[in-house]
């Protein structure tokens, strides 16, 4: 044992500070002199260089992160066995941090709560004040155009009226005394009612009603009688009407109408003080031929005190019509009439209505006391208004943002701040308002839903629930109803801020506004989750977050019972203080980049901070980290916080000494493959040649989960219960390879990956861990197969094998890798071939006659073997040596078609490999021989010759093992594809006769001839007549030499005419066409009879008559026929009868 072991000591944790100095003392005088050499005897660490046993350190940086430099000391080639430190965070608090928002616009509540928060700070819109509650829908005739309101049973209360256009009507709402509008009645107008407005139409203080109608051309006046109900007149004005308003224009007191009308006129009709109307003035306000061929035609009509004289005035609308363009109404005027001191109107002046002037309304709504006009723009989606001049001039137009096709608009103080405000009906279809503000309307309108399969086309106004403000009612063209929009009297809204997001932890808050008070209620919020949950707070509240947190959200809601009574919040400021404690701590020995220790968030009290003796050991072992004079090494340490705080570092304890080097892992190699219950070796150098035991630590995790991870100590057991398992030896030499193999009981789990590490034990200390190395288990053979030709046509042939370890397995073994068996078909037991082979091919002597089958099996680099395949194992070669053969089939030598079928048989020898492929050659006669079929599976073929002349074949077989057979005898046919020709018509000889006395039999004869093949045989038939085979179907004979035929056994009859036809067919089956004899008559003579009887007079009523028969060709006489007649006598004349039958 080394002599400066004297100093190590066993119970390192009872070392006192003197002890461990005066140990170091002791080693440097053992030593002699410091060196880059010097060992260090066992020790213990507890102060900071410069800094005692406590270090405080204060992170004062807000914005970004802080680190601070300390240091340790330890000797030169230290083991350092323990270290750890203690860490305590503490927090500090920072102030003054401030936030604020100023308002761009006085705050307003309004319907919408989605303001918005941006650099500019808080903003609401003005124009999200929201003067209606939502529209309630009152059901109408087809087609709603135009709505006024009114007092239609002179009860006090607003109803209203509509005219529908498709259902030539008019709908009249009334309003209870509940300020509902429940009750309606209908009645009937004339056709396509276009127009409303309400007046006194027969001077009884009672509110009526106008309707002009488009196709009906007429003003129905509807008087409100006293007793309920209305009763209409009906005025003809033989126009169609497109707009209708109420005056005074012939400055009588009376209520007259002034008409808007297709084409260019402007008409009055005038109230007569005796009831009844009659035509005023006929104006024609459109224009011909204006602005480049534009006419100017008239669409609507609005009626307002234009110049103050007491005297209602009128304004037209007008749009232009393209001459060559009728599809778009394009640029109007608006034109104004002035009602003179004599009761008429007269052209003032007009302003540019621009593109689709159309509806028109006229009214003060910039609260300078004179009527302003505002008018739709049909094709453009705008509305446009003119103000007019202190001088009676105008100024405009100013743009209104419209939403669709804009309609029929109105002027009334919709929203109670006792200033007139614009509406517009629009196709979207919405209700659209334009607040009066400052002495103008605003441009963009607040927009109210209509309902949806709906056009809104006219708005009116009235107080329709009895509150003393003003309502809105709109016409819901093709929705068939009309909406009824009641004024707000309260107006809630709020404003969320965006989130409000600081780089620290906020625990204090500080809250100040500034508002101008207007009567309303207005209360401040803030949230912590981003408004699941609001707290309220007051000006200058101070609020202690607690829990504190880095981001927040501000809350204002306002209430006001009038548009305008609101609270007008100016700025709202928030002084913050973060509380923080230092946060993602991490601690750096050495300053290498390599974190020793770190947190994630906020310290707050106490950690202890171990597991630091590897990187001191490593830092002080390294050769390019220098000793000072006294063989120390200055170790730095960095310390860094990310949030500003207090850091208190103690309790530093740092045990060293010379024991063992940590081991080195020899095998398996980092990150390399072993099977389940692997062997691994390693080894530890030891400065004191001590002997070693060890400990493994094998996990699947990392080595603090105990649950997983397996330790296997040497100081305990050897765990070599059974033979070749666990440690080998009882202890280890020093710097010798140590060897361990995992139980089968402790075995490992397939396709996991595990680390593993080794300590040394030297009798006194353990030493620090070896490097962790990653070990991949692979329980998995390899997977391959061996191939071989399935025939083979030598007896030695090549086998192939190859094997893949599926990724990610270790990989095939790289020596011994391959086991080849193999076996013969007729024998069930394997052979060893080749064992342990790393090569890949081998030549195997087969057997003639002998399939042979053959498998594999493979290894991989942990040692796990592949499974033998059973059966016929992963191939299979069957040796053939011998050629195959080919005969031709039995096929007749002649062909009557130049396409036939040919056809062979091939044989390979039992038990060859069977045939794989024919080739086949033909040649003309004497010609050479050309190839026909090649590589043909079939044993036939079709082949089709280019002329009639003899072809010869012959064939050759290839077989599976790739045997090549000898050409086969050749095989020839000759082609005759030509029918035999014809010498001599059948002819039937009668030897001079008339006819033929055969009934047994006919005679024919012919003559055929055919030079290519020869005459093979004939068909001969007999008929009655010409191709008719009724007597002898067709019969093959064979050809007769002389050419002469004896057909017997035919059923002639005597006195029929018999015709024979007659074909040939030569020796390549080819027929000639039928050929047929002349007809000829069989004609037999009949027997010969005599007969006697008794001559002259007779007594007997009988006689008797002897008849004799004789036939000249001696056939049986099978059938007779006698006959009578008598006379009877009537003076000199006898008189006969007919002959009768009397025998047969």
């Amino acid at each position: 044992m080394d002599p400066t072991s004297t100093f190590r000591l066993r119970d390192v944790s009872a070392l006192t500070g003197s002890l461990a100095a005066f140990a170091i003392v002791a080693l440097l005088i053992v030593s002699g002199t410091a060196t880059q050499d010097v060992m260090a005897a066992s020790g213990l660490v507890t102060d900071f260089v410069g800094a005692g046993d406590t270090i405080q350190i204060n992170f004062t940086r807000v914005g970004g992160s802080d680190n601070i430099d300390y240091s340790i000391k330890l000797p030169k080639q230290s083991n350092v066995v323990e270290a750890s430190l203690n860490v305590t965070g503490e927090d500090i608090f920072i102030g003054n941090q401030f936030k604020s928002f100023k308002s761009a616009f006085d705050f307003r509540a309004g319907t919408k709560t989605n303001l918005i928060y941006d650099t500019s700070g808080l903003h609401l819109d003005m124009d999200t004040l929201a003067p209606f509650w939502p529209g309630s829908k009152k059901t109408t005739g087809s087609n709603p155009r135009d709505v006024v309101g009114g007092d239609f049973n002179n009860d006090g209360l607003d109803d209203f009226v509509t005219v529908n256009y498709d259902s030539d009507s008019a709908t009249v709402y009334y309003q209870n005394n509940q300020g509902k509008m429940i009750t309606k009645t209908t009645h009937a107008t004339s056709d396509q009612p276009n127009c409303v407005d309400v007046g006194d139409f027969n001077k009884d203080g009672r509110d009526d009603f106008a309707v002009g109608s488009y196709t009906g051309k007429k003003v129905d006046f509807f008087y409100q009688k006293a007793t309920g109900g209305f009763t209409k007149y009906s005025f003809s004005v033989n126009l169609n009407i497109l707009g209708l308003a109420t005056g005074d224009f012939n400055n009588d007191g009376l209520d007259d109408v002034v008409l808007a009308t297709y084409g260019k006129k402007g008409v009055t009709v005038l109230q007569s003080r005796s009831g009844g109307f009659s035509t005023g003035q006929s104006i024609t306000v459109g224009e011909s031929g204006q602005y480049y061929y534009y006419n100017h035609d008239v669409h609507d009509v609005a009626v307002a005190d234009f110049n103050g004289d007491g005297r209602d005035d009128v304004v037209f609308a007008t749009a232009g019509l393209y001459t060559y363009n009728y599809d778009r109404n394009l640029y109007g005027k608006v034109k104004f009439y002035y009602q003179t001191s004599s009761g008429t109107l007269s052209y003032k002046t007009y302003v540019n209505g621009w593109t689709g002037c159309w509806n028109i309304a006229a009214g003060d709504f910039s609260g300078d006391g004179r009527p302003d006009i505002a008018f739709s723009q049909a094709y453009v989606n705008k509305v446009k208004v003119y103000y007019q001049t202190g001088g009676g001039g105008w100024t405009g137009p100013t743009n209104l943002g419209g939403d669709g096709r804009v309609y029929r608009l109105d002027i009334a103080d919709f929203d109670g701040d006792g200033k007139k405000d614009l509406a517009a009906a629009s196709a979207k279809p919405t209700l659209l308002l334009y607040k009066q503000s400052a002495g103008k309307v605003s441009t963009q309108a607040k927009k109210f839903d209509l309902p949806a399969s709906g056009t809104g086309r006219a708005v009116g106004h009235g107080d329709f629930n009895d509150d003393g403000f003003i309502d809105a009612v709109t016409a819901d063209g093709g929705a068939n109803s009309a909406s009824v929009f009641l004024q707000r009297l309260e107006y809630d809204g709020s404003f969320i801020s965006a989130r409000i997001k600081q780089p620290l932890p906020i625990r204090y808050i500080n809250f100040t506004y500034g508002m101008t008070s207007r009567g309303g209620t207005t209360a401040f919020y803030y949230s912590l989750n981003g408004g699941s949950d609001w707290m309220a707070f007051t000006n200058g509240s101070l609020v202690d977050l607690v829990d504190r947190t880095d981001s927040y959200w501000i809350k204002i809601t306002y209430h006001s019972e009038s548009a305008s009574r609101y609270d007008s919040v100016k700025w709202v400021t928030m002084n913050m203080t973060y509380q923080t404690f230092p946060s993602n701590i991490y601690i750096d020995l050495g300053r290498d980049n390599m974190i020793e220790w770190n947190n994630s968030g906020e310290l707050i009290g106490s950690e202890t901070v171990d597991d630091l003796a590897d990187s001191l050991t490593e830092y002080v072992q390294n050769t390019t980290h220098y000793a000072d004079a006294d063989g120390y090494v200055t170790i730095p340490m960095e310390i860094y916080s990310k949030t500003p705080g207090i850091l208190h570092i103690s309790d530093l304890r740092i045990v060293y000494n010379n024991a063992s080097r940590r081991p080195e892992l020899v095998f398996p190699r980092d990150k390399g493959f072993v099977n389940a219950t692997p062997t691994i070796n390693f080894y530890a150098n030891d400065t004191d040649n001590d002997r070693l035991k060890y400990k493994v630590q094998i996990t699947s995790t990392n080595f603090i989960d105990s649950f997983n991870t397996m330790s296997f100590d040497m100081r305990y057991a050897l765990y070599d219960e059974i033979e070749g398992e666990g440690f080998t030896a009882p202890d280890f030499l020093q710097g010798v390879v140590a060897t361990f193999t995992l139980p089968e009981a402790y075995q490992l789990m397939d396709d996991t990956t595990y680390k593993w590490r080794v300590f040394a034990f030297d009798g006194y200390l353990m030493s620090r861990p070896s490097p962790t190395f990653i070990m991949k288990v692979d329980s998995h053979p390899p997977m391959g197969h061996a191939s071989s030709p399935r025939y083979s046509n030598e007896l030695n042939f090549t086998i192939t094998w190859a094997a893949e370890d599926v990724m990610p397995g270790s990989g095939l073994a790289p020596a011994g890798t391959y086991d080849m068996q193999f076996r013969r078909s007729t024998e069930p037991t394997w052979n060893d071939w080749l064992l342990y082979t790393s090569d890949t091919e081998a030549v195997f002597n087969g057997e003639e006659g002998v399939t042979f089958y053959f498998r594999m099996r493979a290894r991989d680099a942990v040692w796990n073997e592949q499974l033998f395949i059973g059966g016929k194992g992963d191939t299979q070669t069957t040796v053939d040596t011998q050629a195959p053969t080919v005969t031709f089939s039995d096929m007749p030598g002649f062909q009557d078609t130049r396409t036939f079928l040919v056809r062979w048989i091939g044989s390979d020898f039992v038990p060859g490999s069977g045939i794989r492929y024919y080739d086949v050659q033909v040649k003309k006669e004497d010609g050479p021989w050309m190839p026909w079929q090649s590589e043909f599976k079939s044993s036939q073929a079709v082949y089709t010759a280019d002329a009639d002349k003899t072809y010869h074949f012959q064939a050759r077989a290839t077989d599976q093992g790739g045997n090549v057979g000898e050409w086969s005898e050749m095989f020839s046919v000759r082609i005759d594809a030509t029918p035999p020709l014809l010498d001599l018509a059948p002819t039937i000889p009668l030897d001079g006769e008339p006819t033929w006395g055969d009934l047994e039999g006919l005679t024919v004869v012919f003559a055929f001839r055919d030079p290519e093949s020869g005459i093979r045989s004939v068909e001969v038939t007999v008929g009655t007549e010409r191709g008719l085979f009724d007597v002898m179907p067709p019969t093959l004979f064979p050809y007769p030499e002389d050419g002469t035929l004896y057909l017997t056994g035919l059923p002639l009859i005597n006195s029929y005419t018999y015709f024979v036809g007659v074909r040939a067919e030569n020796q390549a089956g080819a027929w000639s066409s039928w050929e047929w004899s002349d007809g000829v008559l069989v004609a037999i003579p009949g027997p010969e009879a005599t007969m006697s009887y008794p001559e002259g007079r007779v007594s007997d009523t009988r006689i008797l008559v002897e008849i004799s028969v004789v036939d000249p060709r001696d056939y049986n006489v099978t059938l007779g026929d006698l006959r009578m007649r008598s006379a009877t006598m009537s003076g000199d004349d006898w008189t006969w009868s007919e002959w009768q039958r009397i025998s047969n």
